[in-house]
This record gives structure tokens, C-alpha cells and sequence, in this order.
């Protein structure tokens, strides 16, 4: 026969049953307000290093969210994305490690971003303070750091002599740039005693293995540098280099470039080339940083000119090649070059 039941264990059963109705309301509210609760944890979080934003998430859950973000002022913002997704992983004691979460991809679709090239220093905003931060904080040695795409981006670079405008995709994992797909909107930038047109150009990189390759094409309307002058010229630049190692801060490898330029003129003072092309190559090995950089190695350069005005005498057929040997040019302590060069006309 069962015991009968007494007032307090009635009490005490009726104390548990409102703690876990009451648990689970506060666990559905959070749920059903888990994208509220999410964008002013994120907004908080920026705005407590002094960013200024507004994110609006379409879906959040417990692997990952999608919205759009603001970063910056609202009338001019230094960022902004139509998609931003980022997935992540919930860590915790099941992995012998704290509570939290490990982001392990992130996409964004279609953002814009400014910034700013000043007294040669890259600026970006709103997104300096954030950046300082994470700098402050580096990543352990054995985290992986997540897959980053970046699709179809709006850039604008304002610097003292004018707007440089692209787009571009990219592609990273693990902290490495995989890929580059870049295209320039045609500019013109002005400074003292120097001016430049460019028209449309475009920029291609893709790392493979250890190393870097690399291709840029653009054209160059006109060009006044000093002395120097330039119409109507193409220009191709293809390079291969050893990816750069950011924690050690080093470049060290092969490095193998080529240069191609036509143009219908190029003049340096009273010497003027019509139709004239240029063909250089260079092969050797790099080593340093930028501010320790040395390179060293072998190169060749054919300048050729349907005619040459050359201190009042014409020269038609016009083909030089010059070799240069032994090239060992230094940034430590000061630039030094040195090279032996041998020419034939």
C-alpha cells in the first residue's frame, strides 16, 4: 500500500513544475528572440571598440548565421555587406575546452569597402579600432583560421591624387590568400609634376604551394612622370614569388618576373620613341622583409622603336638589348644596388 501523499511533497512538486515551466519560457523567448538578442550582442560587443554598426540577421541558429552588416556611419559607411554568412562550431567541456564557439567559414556577398592611402599608411575607418584590437590578439599557433570567400566587392582607395576604384573576388583559408580576381575601373591621378591616366585593368593571383603567381594587365592613356612621358601604352606584368611568411615576416624563394609595355610614345626629354615596346625579364631569389628585402639574380630588357628621335638624329629600327648580371640590390640599411650591365645596340 502506498504512502499517502503529504502537503510538502505536494508543495515542493508543484515549486518544480513552475521552475520548469517558467525554464522553459525563458528558454523559448530566448529562442524565438535569439536573432534580436544576437544583433545587439554583436552591435554591443563593436560599439565597445568604438565601432559603429547595424547588423540585421535572415536566419541565426546554433551553426551559423546569415544578414547584412554596417560598419561605420549610416549617411557613409566604411563597410557594408548584402550577405554576410559565417558558420561556426560550439566548443566546450565535452572538448576539454571553455565554452564558446569557433568560426569556421565566412562569405560575403556583394560588400563595399573604403579606405584611405595617406603618408604611405592604409586606413579603412571605422574598422581601425576593431583591427588594433584583433592585432593585439593574435590567433594561437595551432587554431585554424576559418575559409574566408568574398564575393563580387566593391572597393574605393582615396589617396592624395585621386579615387582608385575595383571589384573584386577572393578566396583564403587557414590565413592564406588562395586566389585574386581583380578589376580596375579606369582613373586618373594627379600630383605635382607628375600625372597618370589608367584605363580599365585587371589582376590575377593564385597561390600554388609555396608560391605565388601573379598577373596584371592595364592600359595607360597618358603618363607624365618628371622627365618621363607615355601615350597610349599597354602594360603586362607577370610574377611568380614565394608566398610570404606573415609570422616570421619573410619572403624568402624563387622570384621570376616579366614585362611587356607598348606604346605608341615614349619620351624621356628631347629622346622620343614612336611605337615602341619593351620586353624585360628577370629570374633570381628574394629573401627579407620589406624592410630587409634583398634580391638577387639575372635579368634582360629589349627596348625596340619603329623610329627614334635621339638628340636631333633619327634613327629608324631602333633595337637595343641590355643584360644585367650579378644583381644584388638591398633594402638593409639603406637601398644599395649593385650589377654589372652590358648593352648592344
Amino acid at each position: 500500500m502506498s504512502e499517502p501523499e503529504t502537503p510538502s511533497r505536494r508543495t515542493w512538486r508543484t515549486v518544480l513544475i513552475v521552475v520548469a515551466v517558467a525554464a522553459l519560457l525563458v528558454v523559448a523567448a530566448a529562442y524565438a528572440g535569439r536573432r534580436a538578442i544576437a544583433r545587439e550582442a554583436l552591435t554591443g560587443w563593436l560599439r565597445s571598440h568604438g565601432v559603429e554598426s547595424q547588423v540585421s540577421f535572415s536566419t541565426f541558429g546554433p551553426g551559423g548565421f546569415t544578414g547584412t552588416l554596417r560598419i561605420g556611419p549610416a549617411a557613409n559607411p566604411d563597410l557594408t555587406a548584402q550577405v554576410a554568412e559565417v558558420r561556426y562550431g560550439l566548443t566546450g567541456w565535452w572538448a576539454g575546452k571553455p565554452f564558446g564557439a569557433t568560426v569556421t567559414s565566412v562569405r560575403l556577398v556583394r560588400p563595399v569597402i573604403k579606405g584611405r592611402w595617406k603618408d604611405g599608411r592604409l586606413t579603412l575607418g571605422a574598422l581601425d579600432p576593431l583591427i588594433d584590437t584583433l592585432r593585439k590578439r593574435p590567433p594561437r599557433p595551432d587554431a585554424r583560421q576559418p575559409r574566408i570567400v568574398v564575393e563580387d566587392a566593391r572597393l574605393r582607395l582615396d589617396t592624395d591624387h585621386g579615387p582608385l576604384l575595383a571589384r573584386a573576388s577572393a578566396r583564403l583559408d587557414n590565413g592564406r590568400l588562395l586566389r585574386l580576381d581583380a578589376a580596375f575601373a579606369p582613373a586618373e591621378l594627379k600630383g605635382p609634376d607628375r600625372s597618370v591616366r589608367l584605363g580599365p585593368g585587371q589582376l590575377h593571383l593564385v597561390t600554388v604551394g609555396d608560391q605565388v603567381a601573379s598577373v596584371l594587365e592595364t592600359t595607360v592613356p597618358d603618363l607624365k612622370l618628371g622627365q618621363i612621358t607615355a601615350q597610349e601604352a599597354r602594360v603586362r606584368l607577370t610574377a611568380r614569388t614565394a608566398y610570404p611568411d606573415l609570422k616570421r615576416k619573410r619572403g624568402d624563394g624563387a622570384l621570376t618576373q616579366s614585362l611587356t609595355i607598348n606604346a605608341r610614345s615614349l619620351a624621356y626629354g628631347e629622346t622620343q620613341l614612336r611605337d615602341a615596346s619593351l620586353e624585360a625579364t628577370f629570374k633570381g631569389q628574394s629573401t627579407g622583409w620589406v624592410d630587409t628585402l634583398a634580391v638577387t639574380g639575372d635579368g634582360t630588357a629589349v627596348l625596340g622603336a619603329a623610329r627614334a628621335d635621339l638628340a636631333g638624329a633619327q634613327v629608324r629600327g631602333l633595337r637595343m638589348t641590355a643584360n644585367v648580371g650579378g644583381l644584388n640590390w638591398t633594402r638593409r640599411g639603406g637601398d644599395r644596388v649593385a650589377a654589372s650591365l652590358a648593352t648592344r645596340v
